[in-house]
């Protein structure tokens, strides 16, 4: 229903999106960081940028950025790993042989070219026209991420707007980071392993006794100002012949362009996992007015999941089988919040999981990671923390906790500047007078 960033706002999971993309000429800005851990890089890319997977072996990743009046295509951006030059060849004799495959071609032509370095490594930078009757700019920096591919990170759009694009690639290309495809994929079996240990060795004991007793209260803030609050409840109970713990959250997040968020969840699953049922509402309001609703409904039943989505007037049901080495990994949404007090906090470690998410209708991996003790001053008072991080999913930015030890959340950072930190009732109420009314639903 809504991105999957969004979660992190409301509770360990995800950035609210940016508003409309910024098209050529528009003042240019980043959004979330995108993470290949396959292929062993990061970046941010532009903001609201419409991002499709690549089936080529060449292309990876691709963004569409479109504007905002037409609603056309912009410009692109794309990333692609290319072939290391051969044993005994050097940056620039490759890119040499590159422009020399240029000559003669009608189709492109070369604007300027040079070596350059980034992150400590060789490359260099192409600025091209490209195209017949109507030309395009093409602006690419290749980097030598190993001794056996470069990654080419590249900007297409119109000719006018060749320096726009420059500039938009030059900040793109500032957020790269690189990373050892080969440890992580062993790290994410590792955590997976210890997640699915977890999991197996779950019982309705344990899950009653990680349950937070009473609501909780939090306020989010951007830039040190106050721009919503979560309100979150724990409860252990029987739904039906099934018991185990339901999860009630309600939040208010200001976005842009004066509009609000109001975001509203309950989600149950039992300790065993046979099942889960989950449902949300939200609703974006502006000037008084409610200008978009949407509404999720959804259910795992053994190796099945089945989910509702209403959104725009349009109603859509999509059902997923679960995989049987998804579900021994497999954690419901309503376990996700206790993350924190089913772990062991004492032991520095990684724990991963698979988690559904609608927009894709897909799975994703989940880590929860113990970093260790750290002193944190949380409005006046210092106190002993536990620094954790959370990445809902593989591509995405994991956002940076910091736990009580009995694992209570106390303050959340995202990679998008957005911080949730606990707060009393009262310092709710006092910046948003009407948040019980909300959270009451009136």
């Amino acid at each position: 229903m809504l991105s999957r960033r969004t979660w992190m706002i409301v509770f360990l999971a995800g950035v609210v999106p940016a508003g409309a993309p910024a098209g050529a000429g528009d003042d240019f800005e980043l959004g979330p960081r995108y993470v290949d851990p396959v292929n062993g890089f990061s970046l941010r890319p532009p903001a609201g940028a419409e991002r499709s997977r690549e089936f080529s072996l060449s292309r990876l990743v691709r963004w569409s950025v479109r504007d905002k009046r037409s609603g056309a295509i912009a410009w692109t951006l794309t990333v692609r790993k290319e072939p290391a030059p051969p044993a005994g060849t050097d940056v620039k004799a490759y890119l040499k042989k590159l422009l020399d495959g240029f000559k003669g071609r009608a189709d492109i032509r070369v604007d300027s070219a040079g070596p350059m370095e980034l992150l400590g490594k060789e490359g260099f930078s192409l600025r091209t026209e490209r195209g017949g009757e109507h030309r395009r700019w093409q602006a690419e920096v290749w980097v030598l991420a190993d001794a056996d591919r470069f990654l080419a990170i590249s900007v297409n759009g119109a000719l006018g707007a060749k320096d726009e694009l420059d500039s938009a690639l030059r900040e793109v290309a500032s957020t790269l980071r690189l990373t050892d495809p080969k440890s992580l994929a062993a790290a994410r079996q590792e955590g997976l392993q210890r997640g699915t240990a977890l999991l197996k060795g779950l019982s309705a004991q344990k899950l009653s006794a990680a349950a937070a007793a009473g609501p909780r209260w939090y306020l989010y803030q951007r830039t040190g100002r106050d721009v919503g609050f979560l309100y979150l409840v724990e409860e252990v109970g029987a739904r039906g012949s099934e018991r185990g713990v339901t999860v009630r959250t309600f939040a208010r997040l200001e976005l842009k362009d004066g509009q609000v968020l109001h975001l509203r969840r309950e989600m149950f699953a039992p300790a065993d996992r046979a099942s889960e049922q989950w449902s949300e509402t939200a609703v974006v309001w502006q000037g008084g007015k409610a200008v978009r609703r949407m509404s999720e409904e959804g259910a795992k039943r053994g190796a099945a999941i089945t989910c509702k989505v209403d959104a725009g007037g349009k109603s859509t049901t999509r059902q997923k089988p679960v995989p049987a080495a998804t579900d021994a990994c497999y954690l419901p949404r309503a376990m996700a919040p206790l993350l924190p007090r089913l772990v062991d906090l004492a032991k520095p470690a990684a724990y991963a999981f698979a988690t559904y998410t609608t927009a894709a209708d897909d799975f994703d991996m989940r880590t929860f990671t113990v970093i260790g003790p750290e002193k944190i001053t949380l409005g006046a008072k210092t106190m002993e923390a536990v620094r954790a991080s959370d990445q809902v999913a593989a591509d995405a930015e994991a956002a940076a906790l910091h736990l009580a030890p009995d694992g209570t959340l106390l303050r959340m950072r995202t990679d998008m500047g957005i911080v949730m930190e606990q707060a009393t009732p009262g310092a709710v109420l006092r910046r948003f007078p009407d948040a019980e009314a909300l959270v009451r639903g009136r």
